[in-house]
């Protein structure tokens, strides 16, 4: 139900008001980015708090960009992005009366993200590097993936157990970036940018904020 709610409510007017600067502005770029992300997501739990040690994680993204809109060096955009392999893992073994318990916590989580972003960019003719700052507001959808692993070990011999259980939740996000375009043509350029990325979920009965950096390549096209 809030996935549906969302979607009506900030999803209709983005699309609206994208058809209306595609028709409205001439200049506008596609992009294609590539990169990590780094961060460990904070898990508060009946009131207890503590950071989770986890992998760094991939980036995937594509942008859409109308340049010129309102003044010749702003710049509005969509973007879609989906970041994975961000793991955590923690293990744990105790012997009690010639009895081993030992146990595996792994947890696996994706985040896909749509963002609405404004960002202040030098797009001034001629120019072969073109620096940027700017920032966006949207929606995260987290998944994640928990599989407990116990091994009970009696006189050398081991038995072993695994279940699996899995939790999602939607909420608002907010990013800020920056980073430099280099032309390699009139119409293709390559670049490189920095962010920060904030979201927040209910998962397994926990409040989870993921906040984390991303480094990213790009690779664009003018239109």
């Amino acid at each position: 139900m809030k996935n549906i709610i969302l979607k009506k409510f900030f999803l209709g007017p983005l699309i609206m008001l994208f058809t209306f600067c595609g028709s409205a502005f001439a200049d506008m770029r596609a992009e294609f980015q590539a990169g990590f992300v780094s961060g460990d997501p904070e898990i508060t739990f009946a009131g207890v708090s503590e950071d989770l040690d986890v992998d760094n994680g991939i980036n995937l993204g594509g942008n859409l960009w109308f340049d010129g809109v309102v003044s010749d060096n702003l710049s509005f955009g969509l973007s879609v992005n989906r970041t994975t392999q961000a793991d955590f893992s923690e293990s744990a073994s105790v012997t009690f009366l010639g009895v081993t318990l030992g146990g595996t916590l792994d947890i696996e989580h994706d985040i896909d993200a749509v963002m609405f972003n404004v960002m202040f960019r030098d797009n001034s003719a001629g120019k072969k590097m073109r620096p940027y700052v700017g920032g966006g507001i949207g929606f995260a959808n987290v998944d994640a993936e928990a599989t407990l692993t116990a091994t009970i070990t009696v006189n050398g011999q081991a038995f072993t157990g695994v279940g699996t259980t899995s939790d999602d939740d939607t909420n608002f996000a907010a990013q800020f970036m920056g980073g430099v375009d280099f032309e390699i043509t009139e119409n293709v350029y390559v670049g490189a940018n920095l962010g920060y990325f904030m979201t927040e979920a209910d998962l397994f009965g926990a409040e989870v904020d993921f906040d984390s950096f991303r480094g990213n390549l790009v690779l664009g096209v003018k239109f």
